[in-house]
This record gives C-alpha cells, structure tokens and sequence, in this order.
C-alpha cells in the first residue's frame, strides 16, 4: 500500500500567539504615540490662545496707564488713578487673588488694600505670585509701592515717570506664559485717546 503523507499546513499555536502579542505591542505604541499629539495640540493650541488674550490685555494696561493724570495711590498688585480721558473719575487696576486683572472705574474704595472682585476682567489665568507693577523714576530706580521712601530714594507723583509691569499667565497644564516680562509704560504720553 501507498503510504499516505500527511500534509502539515498552517500555523503552530506559539505562532498565533506571539503574532498577537507582537501586534498588541505595535499597536499600544502607536496609541501612545497618537495620544502625545493630540496632547501636543492641544497645549500648543490653547497656550497660543492665552498668548493671544494676553496681549490684547497688556496692551488696554499700556493705553490706561499711559493716560494716567495722577496716581492715588500704588502697591505691588494695584495702582488707582485719574486718567486724561476723564480726570474726574478715578480707575483701578488690580490683580486679585482669583487669578484675574481687572478695571475698576469708579471705585468705592481708594484704598490699595483690597479693591474687591467688581469691575471688568481684562484678562484671567494671570499668575498672580509673579504680577508685579514698579513705579519707576528712572530705569535703574524703581519702587514696589507708590508714595513711599525705598532705598532712600521719594516715589511720588513729582518723581515717578514709568511703571515697570510684569505678567505671565497660566497656560495649558499650569505651563507660565511670559506677556510682560518686564514691561515699561511711560507716565503722561497722552496715548489713551
């Protein structure tokens, strides 16, 4: 009798499975690949959004202050003033613990302490721990706080000429943006109108 061959065709069960397992590595470093792009969208996306608010903010800050009459009073995160546009009415600008910059016309309260949350947001996500504005009566000399003595040096309204401001914003993931770092607005340029 003929001997019968027996054909041997196909894949082994140690083939399949390691075809599998190699396949499932493959594919979970690709996900992990795709999902570090849309990642990297997104933050790119959204910092360049705050970018974008961001100077569209410093540059209503650099139009306010500089239209600035006189200064009422100043500190680190807050400045009051007159402006030329309406010398009549006093505007604060403060950064306030709630991570925004806002404009207060017509504020209630003169004092530099504490203006509230009232008045318009002109920017939010601000780092507040890094908003600083300066008064400044030259470029080496420059004070935290307006209508005081530091470094033996007057800063009031006959001596202060710029205020130095420095914001950086909150981006995508807590990421620090830079917007003003520093940034020098000149006193009584008329550039409000």
């Amino acid at each position: 009798m003929p001997e019968k061959s027996i054909i041997c065709a196909g894949f082994t069960l140690i083939e399949v499975t390691m075809s599998i397992v190699v396949m499932s590595i493959i594919a979970v470093l690709a996900g992990m690949g795709l999902y570090e792009i849309s990642k990297g969208y997104v933050l790119s996306k959204q910092n360049a959004t705050a970018a974008q608010q961001g100077q569209v903010a410093i540059t209503r800050i650099r139009k306010e202050l500089g239209a600035i009459q006189s200064i009422a009073c100043g500190d680190k995160n807050t400045i009051t003033y007159t402006s030329e546009r309406n010398p009549s009415e006093y505007v604060t600008l403060h950064a306030s613990t709630d991570s925004t910059v806002r404009l207060i016309m017509n504020p209630a309260n003169l004092t530099c302490d504490d203006p509230g949350t009232a008045g318009d947001k002109l920017i939010e996500n601000v780092d507040v721990k890094t908003f600083e504005l300066n008064y400044c009566r030259d470029a080496a000399n420059c004070s935290p706080s307006y209508n005081a003595s530091y470094l033996g040096l007057d800063y009031t309204s006959a001596t202060v000429t710029s205020v130095k401001i420095v914001l950086k914003l909150k981006g995508y993931e807590d990421a620090i943006i830079p917007i003003a770092d520093p940034d020098r607005v000149l006193l009584h340029q008329g550039t409000g109108d």
